[in-house]
């Protein structure tokens, strides 16, 4: 069975999401969509309502579509390193400081994914590529609608050398 969906994406849980997840579930659902990797911001997020994100995640997920709670996590400096947990049901805090503050994030994801390389200039750290188990190679608000840069792709070739089985994943933030 081929299963349809979409990883990087936020709702009103964050402050750049537009859609409810009852929204989201309809128009991914008309599109023929079977599931969504959301991941929320967590800067401005709290424990309540990371609860309450989880929760409405499993209250709208059925038989035909699956909302998968994740969140998308600053790392150093907040500005610059972003990291999608995928598959975290708990909130473990509003920012990753250090190494051992994102290895405690991994520690509660299925998939840590690193998202919009062009953000940090296709540079990561060596705990970012201990942990990661995906590279967003293209993300339509940084790399326009239709193709992933080169520089993502080479990325990800680069990356591959070393962790065969590092998936690719696109994204629409």
């Amino acid at each position: 069975m081929v299963y349809r969906g979409v990883v990087h994406m936020h709702s009103t849980y964050s402050y750049d999401g537009k859609l409810s997840l009852q929204e989201l579930k309809a128009l991914l659902v008309g599109e023929g969509l079977s599931f969504a990797c959301m991941t929320e911001h967590t800067n401005e997020m709290t424990p309540e309502s990371a609860t309450a994100f989880v929760a409405e995640c499993r209250a709208l997920s059925d038989e035909s579509f699956v909302f998968v709670p994740g969140y998308e996590v600053p790392y150093k400096d907040p500005k610059v390193y972003h990291v999608l947990m995928i598959g975290a049901t708990e909130f473990v805090g509003q920012y990753a400081t250090e190494s051992q503050s994102l290895r405690d994030w991994a520690s509660v994801a299925s998939l840590v994914v690193l998202p919009h390389p062009v953000r940090n200039k296709f540079i990561y750290d060596d705990t970012l590529l201990e942990l990661a188990g995906g590279v967003e190679i293209w993300n339509q608000q940084y790399d326009g609608k239709r193709v992933p840069r080169t520089r993502s792709y080479q990325l990800l070739q680069e990356l591959r050398t070393e962790k065969l089985e590092l998936l690719a994943t696109g994204g629409l933030d």
